[in-house]
């Protein structure tokens, strides 16, 4: 692992140690001395033009994003404003649905700012908890950050970069994925451009995936279903967990896999091997494959298996 993603995933868990939270799949819990709260929404349309960028940052919340109208972009909001005094949440909620955090600049929209209401601090006596549901056009490309909340992103024809400190991570029908999650199950489907996904304690799922991929995961699985286009590199890693590749009956590929302790198996494909021990396996399936596989992990088991019939298995 880079050292640039190893300090992502080690500042992530410092900050997870001094908030006390609880979150599930769907909402978060805010476990404070905070004695006031209360809960509003707003709804706001923009005139943009064909082609969009949205960036969207937020201290906690969930965020989704889905294919809307050509040249608008439509933005949903409930949030919930915390705090010692009931007054003080009340004028923090009023000014949030009267002026929301959405600026234009040209064909990037940005969202989720809380610094104009002085609520953007992790530690302070107010703090705000912020959903987003937007729809946006085909040709829309995001950037999401966001400290505790799920994302998920359907069917835009742009790339989408996530970086999130706890929460899954859901994306589908995208040109280009790079996803990063401290904590959370990350699975991505029907990609044209290629993945990169990296999360310290979750699943990686991968499906229908074209271009190259890199996975890392610190404590899960990592599963992909899938073909294997030539020229492109597939890169896996795994600290604790299982690595489970379905491919075409006919893709062809080159393949290098380490397991520091667990199984490495190759099923029905006529593999050629020019390694072979019981910690590793290195090879190819075809005549001068162009395509290539490398997979490492160090407690777990590794499989790539064809998968004519789309089912699930279990190693």
């Amino acid at each position: 692992m880079k050292r640039g993603e190893t300090l992502f995933l080690i500042v992530i868990l410092v900050i997870f140690a001094f908030v006390p939270i609880s979150c599930n799949r769907l909402s978060f819990t805010i476990k404070t001395n905070l004695l006031a709260s209360t809960e509003d929404s707003f709804e706001k349309i923009i005139d943009i033009s064909e082609s969009l960028e949205l960036e969207i940052r937020t201290q906690k919340g969930n965020i989704t994003i889905r294919r809307g109208e050509d040249r608008k972009v439509r933005i949903n909001s409930k949030f919930r404003v915390y705090g010692t005094s009931k007054d003080k949440v009340e004028a923090d909620a009023k000014a949030i649905k009267e002026n929301p955090p959405i600026e234009l600049k040209g064909e990037k929209v940005i969202i989720g700012n809380l610094k104009r209401y002085n609520l953007d601090r992790w530690f302070s006596e107010e703090n705000v908890t912020m959903d987003f549901e937007i729809y946006a056009p085909a040709k829309t490309s995001a950037y999401i950050v966001t400290g505790l909340g799920n994302v998920n992103v359907e069917s835009l024809a742009g790339s989408v970069k996530v970086n999130a400190g706890l929460g899954s991570i859901e994306i589908e029908n995208i040109a280009k994925v790079d996803a990063k999650s401290g904590s959370g199950d990350i699975k991505i489907t029907g990609i044209n451009e290629g993945v990169s996904a990296l999360t310290g304690k979750g699943n990686i799922e991968l499906k229908n995936i074209q271009g190259n991929i890199n996975t890392k995961t610190g404590f899960g699985n990592i599963s992909i279903d899938s073909e294997i286009e030539d020229d492109k590199k597939w890169i896996m890693e795994s600290g604790l967990g299982n690595i489970m590749i379905w491919l075409s009956p006919d893709d062809n590929f080159s393949f290098s896999l380490i397991a520091g302790t667990g199984n490495i198996q190759i099923e029905d494909f006529n593999a050629e091997f020019t390694s072979k021990t019981e910690r590793k396996l290195e090879g190819k399936v075809g005549t001068n494959p162009t395509a290539s596989i490398k997979a490492r992990i160090g407690k777990g088991n590794i499989l790539i298996k064809k998968q004519e019939v789309r089912t699930r298995i279990k190693i």
